[in-house]
């Protein structure tokens, strides 16, 4: 028998170094120990590394999809450190670990150590652990009205409820409208994604020549209204899409000046819950008002000096908005829905101009625009207006000689696009730019939006910071 390196030619087996063993030459290097003195892990290992295999500081090899996973597979550990990870690039439906791991994107605050440095459980609420059965003590919960009250539900399995306020309540009890309940979870459960994207009502699928929506209908619809100094007046400039409770989507250049500087925080205020345009207008009884406490806009924002690239922008509320059948968030960030098929037909809601050289629309409008690919769109719009302001953050949606279109008002809207898997709207659009906006709209042609997955990581980023609510 000849043998090299210890690998018997023959047989393709290596021959362990202080015993007598021989093993199969596949299990040399493999990550697990086989030989008893260890030799077919030793340091020379680091010489056969394979392409798709990451190498432990210990001479262990490991494949390399299961380094910076938050599971030490490793004997050291040693994948699962700052050094070997914290330069590790996580896609954007995960969540990054302090020292750099990627696990799933859910594992924030699930009550389960998902990071070995257990990153993903810090600044944390508590959770919620069952109680016992309610003792009978005196309640104390908002004035309760016989109008359009609501009824407190049952507690979820696994989990428990409890009112905003600490106030208390047990359900089935009557209490007023608005009451805002907060859900939380027994060690070992996760609280399900949150609705979004529900239309109320069916409307006729169809702001110019718009059709009128019913109260409610498109429930994250919101109203951006800044306080005009030099007119002592405060009025609907834009709109927006609600996020989450405390974030609402828009167009950078709804909440800044030509170029770029933002507009004082303190003179936009968003309202939700809304159909009519006016500010705090009677009607809408169930409307909801909150003053801003940050404006975030990226950097590479400059207005028309850089051709209204990155024109979106994500508002964070003072309050917490109350969730209710008028109030809900759109959905948005769901990597499987990004890509839009031509001719899909999306959905634009705004208090916009209703005629070309008319006034803002009194009530929220409706109207219906198609998706087009660039090539198509290019072809319609001017085309020195277009080599100008069709950056490549832009997406294209709209009429082309049917006298329908957003016009002036309707800027900073969300366009969104049913998703027939779950039937949920996702937000893919921000009205941003128009050709013939600044005077008055040409309604014969397709608008330019944002595009929210061009976006992406910005946003998650972004609202990773303020997702407490």
């Amino acid at each position: 028998m000849h043998v090299v390196n210890d690998i018997d030619v023959a047989t393709r087996e290596f021959k362990c170094r202080n015993t007598e063993e021989c093993i199969d030459d596949e299990k040399r290097c493999d990550g697990s120990v086989d030989c008893r003195d260890g030799s077919d892990e030793f340091n020379d290992c680091k010489t056969i590394i394979e392409s798709d295999q990451f190498q432990c500081k210990s001479g262990q090899c490991i494949s390399n999809d299961d380094k910076c996973n938050g599971i030490p597979d490793c004997d050291d550990k040693s994948d699962e450190i700052k050094e070997t990870c914290l330069n590790m690039y996580c896609p954007g439906f995960t969540f990054k670990c302090d020292y750099g791991a990627c696990v799933d994107g859910d594992a924030k605050c699930n009550g389960v150590k998902d990071c070995l440095d257990n990153s993903d459980e810090e600044d944390c609420a508590p959770v919620i652990t069952p109680s016992p059965a309610p003792t009978k003590k005196p309640i104390v919960t908002p004035p309760i009205t016989d109008s359009g009250a609501c009824e407190l539900p049952e507690h979820p399995d696994f989990g428990q409820w409890s009112i905003v306020g600490g106030a208390e309540g047990i359900p089935k009890q009557k209490v007023q409208v608005n009451t805002a309940l907060e859900y939380g979870c027994n060690i070992g459960y996760k609280l399900s994604t949150q609705i979004c994207g529900e239309k109320k009502v069916s409307a006729e699928p169809l702001i110019v020549n718009g059709q009128t929506v019913e109260k409610g209908d498109y429930p994250w619809v919101t109203a951006i209204y800044q306080y005009i100094e030099r007119e002592g007046v405060i009025k609907n400039v834009c709109g927006g899409s609600m996020l989450t409770q405390k974030i609402i989507l828009t167009a950078a250049h709804c909440v800044t000046i030509q170029n770029g500087k933002l507009v004082p925080k303190e003179n936009i205020i968003v309202g939700v819950g809304k159909y009519y345009n006016k500010y705090r207008d009677p009607r809408d009884t169930q409307s909801q008002y909150s003053k801003i406490d940050k404006i975030i806009v990226p950097t590479t924002y400059k207005g028309d000096y850089q051709r209204y690239g990155s024109d979106i922008a994500l508002l964070v509320t003072t309050d917490v908005l109350l969730l209710s059948k008028i109030v809900q968030p759109v959905c948005y960030l769901y990597l499987p829905n990004i890509y839009l098929d031509e001719g899909l037909t999306g959905v634009i809601t705004g208090w916009g101009y209703t005629l070309a050289k008319d006034r803002p629309s009194e009530e929220l409008r409706e109207i219906s625009v198609p998706f087009k690919p660039d090539s198509e769109c290019q072809k319609e719009l001017p085309s020195d207006w277009a080599d100008k302001y069709y950056t490549p953050d832009k997406m294209c949606a709209g009429h082309y000689n049917k006298s329908i279109a957003v016009c002036k008002g309707d800027s900073g809207g969300g366009l969104v696009f049913k998703n027939n898997k779950d039937n949920r709207y996702y937000v893919h659009g921000i009205v941003s730019i128009g050709h013939g906006l600044e005077g008055s709209c040409n309604i014969q042609v397709s608008a330019l939006y944002t595009k929210v997955a061009y976006h992406y990581e910005w946003l998650e980023k972004t609202i990773s910071q303020y997702f407490s609510v």
